[in-house]
């Protein structure tokens, strides 16, 4: 498949005939979505030392509001009871009071298994899509401890999970998504290209921050 670096916002014409995108004010907040084991919490890392931006990770932030793992509190709770954490806590991180800009690394359903976190999300984040097909993400996550963090995926045969699950939130990504990055590219790819986006939406604050290096 043939990488693309796509936006989901509408386009206009302009009268001489060239093409952009419509683009609504600067966010304050980026979120990055994606299947577990895209490098959602890699990237946003990255990305927020580039700039210079507040970082959170949404899982981290529940386990430690929750005293406890993800898969402990999905042992604990269930799914569902999970979902209600996910969805308070991303409440909280988008209506911090101060406004500073944020990037947070979503968990791997936020905005597709919960239609509320999706509701929240709209409006307030501009999501980019780091979009990994099942293939690339078996190998991403050959390793037994990084499967175990993942409750979905810590049982049974993880090729039919994540193809199920692939098939099931691929399509709820991109609806969700202003920028869909993939699929499958590679990590200085990603890198660069998210940098120059958010540098784009940020404007003088990712100018600040020099050329990608």
């Amino acid at each position: 498949m043939t990488p693309i670096w796509q936006h989901s916002e509408k386009r206009r014409r302009l009268p001489a005939g060239q093409v952009t995108e419509q683009r609504p004010q600067a966010p304050t907040v980026v979120a990055l979505a994606g299947m577990p084991g895209a490098g959602k919490s890699t990237l946003a890392a990255a990305l927020a030392s580039a700039l210079d931006l507040r970082l959170a990770d949404l899982d981290e932030e529940i386990a430690v509001r929750e005293g406890a793992s993800v898969a402990e509190i999905f042992r604990r709770h269930g799914e569902g009871g999970f979902r209600d954490r996910e969805v308070a806590e991303l409440a909280r991180l988008l209506s911090r009071p101060d406004r500073t800009p944020l990037v947070i690394a979503l968990g791997g359903g936020t905005g597709v298994a919960d239609r509320r976190s999706a509701e929240l999300l709209r409006g307030r984040a501009r999501v980019i899509y780091l979009w990994c097909t099942p293939a690339h993400l078996l190998v991403a996550l050959q390793d037994e401890q990084e499967r175990m963090k993942r409750p979905l995926l810590a049982e049974g045969d993880m090729k039919e999970r994540l193809e199920r699950l692939y098939g099931e939130r691929h399509p709820r990504y991109l609806e969700l998504a202003d920028l869909v990055l993939g699929p499958d590219l590679p990590w200085e790819d990603l890198r660069v290209r998210a940098l120059t986006e958010l540098r784009e939406w940020f404007g003088a604050i990712g100018s600040a921050a020099g050329e990608v290096s």
